[in-house]
């Protein structure tokens, strides 16, 4: 084999390693056709030369298949868990992650309430058991409450002491606290809003939420922004059902099942049906395909040890140009080590 015809080969097997994911996945559309092209069409050439190059192709192509798949499975994997269709405490933990270790706001859902017409506050008031941190706020803070108006009882009620003697009237006002105390524990949401004067609805739930101070009480409000994303739920899903979640649901579900199936040895054309199926599947959905790109522009993901700074990962575009690519700057390379095409 003469210099020139080694230089060839070399550029076109060998090129400086893609650093952002985009890139990476031009570079292994590319192989995956220069592979597939050199092994079906005839070659001007030794056999043994032409196996030698597939090699080289097949090796790089497995040493791409993790670059590529890895941050797909990721992204596709924390879609599922913010997307789990039957578990509302699944789904409600998943959207609240972001309350972890942060300076939390607990009106966070309330938007998301809006937006998909839920009534949290009705749904407290039904059933405050299942929304216990949230009721429980609430109620502490009346108890609060009425332990600081506990000086001012004797004025409060002072026409029910008049005619009591000093130790009746201990008594009377010992009874009241612990009467005031009880019916706390059996306040809903609606009753809380309504004592404290809000309005008996999303905002009301807002205006008193922001107003908490809620590192004085003896509750995580990562629990109570749970609660929150669990009432949202059901509307939630009933938005998202009518625009075939379901569906997605099951698509991403089969993709990323292939995806983990694939390994190092997996024959190239394989590895390229599974991510071109996860791509598609991203593609149909305009949301999810703004969610891989999303996931991937916060991650930056890197394999050759250096994290690139920022990635505005376009992988829709890519995809589109992908699907639509003029192969003959590559069919022109592959003629020059003698693929006939």
């Amino acid at each position: 084999m003469n210099w020139y015809r080694k230089i060839i080969i070399s550029s076109i097997v060998k090129t400086s390693s893609p650093k952002f994911f985009a890139e990476k996945l031009e570079r292994f559309y590319e192989l995956e056709y220069k592979y597939a092209m050199l092994r079906l069409r005839p070659f001007n050439g030794l056999e043994q030369r032409r196996e030698n190059i597939l090699k080289r192709f097949s090796d790089e192509l497995n040493n791409m298949i993790p670059q590529i798949v890895q941050p797909i499975i990721e992204t596709f994997q924390e879609w599922l868990r913010g997307h789990a269709l039957l578990d509302p405490k699944t789904w409600a933990t998943a959207r609240a992650t972001h309350a972890k270790g942060e300076d939390v706001a607990l009106d966070w859902p309330i938007g998301e309430a809006y937006h998909y017409n839920v009534d949290i506050v009705q749904q407290a008031t039904n059933d405050p058991e299942k929304y216990k941190n949230l009721t429980t706020i609430g109620r502490e803070l009346i108890k609060e409450q009425i332990e600081q108006e506990v000086p001012e009882m004797p004025d409060i009620y002072e026409d029910e002491l008049e005619d009591l003697n000093p130790k009746q009237q201990e008594k009377f006002l010992e009874d009241k606290e612990a009467e005031l105390l009880s019916e706390v524990e059996e306040m809903t949401l609606y009753d809380i809003l309504e004592r404290y004067g809000n309005a008996i609805t999303n905002d009301g739930l807002k205006e008193f939420l922001t107003g908490i101070e809620y590192y004085y009480l003896d509750i995580d409000p990562y629990d109570v922004i749970v609660e929150l994303y669990m009432a949202v739920f059901d509307g939630w899903y009933k938005y998202w059902a009518a625009r075939g979640i379901d569906q997605t649901r099951e698509n991403v579900e089969i993709s990323t099942s292939r995806l983990l199936s694939l390994s190092a040895d997996t024959e190239p054309s394989v590895a390229i049906e599974a991510v071109t199926l996860a791509l598609q599947t991203a593609h149909q959905s305009g949301q999810m395909m703004e969610y891989l790109e999303m996931h991937i522009d916060q991650h930056g993901f890197s394999f050759d040890g250096e994290m690139p700074e920022h990635e505005d990962a376009n992988i829709s575009q890519t995809f589109d140009d992908l699907a639509d690519m003029n192969t003959s700057i590559w069919d022109e390379e592959l003629r020059e080590i003698g693929v006939q095409i």
